[in-house]
């Protein structure tokens, strides 16, 4: 059966709803709150998402080799006001009781302690209930709303930063079940939801970034810390002679553009130097073949204990190829301001 597209939008927005999802407060008190774009496999655009998070880290300044806890983490949703009436207008609601089964993929990430990112695989059913009048109009929907509590995880102490934890970046969840019948399929965010609307199957593949009109790319961003291990005795400073590093693990192309995640070890001064952006092997343009410059070289400038994002704007060159391939291995180099270059070997998607 051929669905519209208003079903189509429809779907999708009942299907974001889910994704309101809040994690986690600060040790302490405290809620962040984090935009997420998410692509919603029914029309392969993007959406911006309000992702909450909330959670205690524990205990206060624990020292390299210790184990850190996070714990009382959880996930909760509320879906706008507006979508029982939309889902019953469109026929994907009835009246009385709807349920809204739904498989949820989360990567949590951590500054300051190994691992680096875990993964939790959840399940959550959300409700609405309809009333309508004698003639089947549409009276009211109660609110859906999803509350999804996460287990208590432990981690190990790095003492390379004070530890912080927040939503993972994109390409930290692995392939999942989340394809038709369950087939594994790659996804690109740390964020996937997959609904269950009577017999539609669809998927959100969210991380932190932002997208606009006409929503066929994004802005990617950093998620802020929601929890951490307040310092009550100082972590051991990393040497002076500590350097850059590169923490993004995947590099995704929107609107010519790409951006790569800087992180400067605490107990340093601030990271200071040039990147550049290359391919990692020769690749033909025109009649030969040669390393490509993907991106001008750029600067960076990061705190001491701190992480930023460093746009790069492709060049002519990158731009005409990547309109002809879906992915480019390409070679990170940080050249600091003193000491050695530090690279990283990652695939640029588009």
């Amino acid at each position: 059966m051929t669905r519209s597209r208003p079903r189509i939008c429809a779907q999708a927005a009942i299907a974001s709803g889910l994704l309101a999802l809040a994690l986690g407060a600060p040790a302490g008190a405290g809620t962040r709150t984090t935009t997420n774009a998410c692509l919603y496999s029914v029309n392969n655009e993007y959406r911006d998402q309000l992702v909450t998070f909330t959670g205690v880290g524990s205990p206060a300044g624990a020292a390299a080799g210790a184990t850190a806890t996070l714990s009382g983490a959880s996930v909760s949703a509320a879906l706008p006001p507006s979508l029982p009436k939309t889902g019953y207008d469109l026929g994907i609601f009835k009246a009385g009781q709807n349920l809204i089964p739904s498989k949820v993929w989360l990567a949590l990430a951590a500054v300051g302690a190994a691992p680096a990112t875990q993964v939790h695989e959840l399940t959550v059913t959300a409700s609405t209930t309809i009333k309508v009048g004698a003639q089947g109009n549409f009276v009211s929907g109660t609110p859906i709303v999803v509350k999804i509590p996460l287990p208590d995880t432990t981690w190990t102490v790095d003492g390379s930063a004070p530890v912080a934890f927040s939503q993972a970046g994109p390409g930290t969840l692995p392939s999942l079940p989340a394809g038709i019948n369950d087939t594994v399929v790659p996804v690109s965010g740390s964020i996937v939801v997959k609904p269950t609307l009577g017999n539609l199957r669809f998927l959100m593949d969210c991380q932190p970034g932002n997208t606009a009109a006409p929503f066929k790319a994004f802005a990617p961003a950093i998620a802020a810390p929601f929890a951490a291990l307040e310092a009550a005795s100082p972590v051991a400073p990393a040497s002076a002679s500590a350097q850059p590093r590169v923490v993004s693990t995947k590099l995704r192309l929107a609107w010519s553009r790409t951006a790569v995640v800087v992180a400067c070890p605490a107990g340093s001064g601030a990271c200071k130097g040039r990147i550049a952006l290359r391919s990692r092997a020769p690749v033909r343009i025109g009649t030969r073949s040669r390393i490509l410059t993907v991106a001008p070289n750029a600067t960076y400038d990061v705190a001491a204990g701190a992480r930023r994002t460093v746009a790069l704007k492709l060049g002519r060159a990158a731009r005409a190829l990547m309109r002809k391939r879906r992915t480019l291995h390409v070679r990170v180099t940080l050249t600091p301001a003193s000491g050695a270059a530090i690279t990283r070997d990652l695939t640029l998607q588009r």
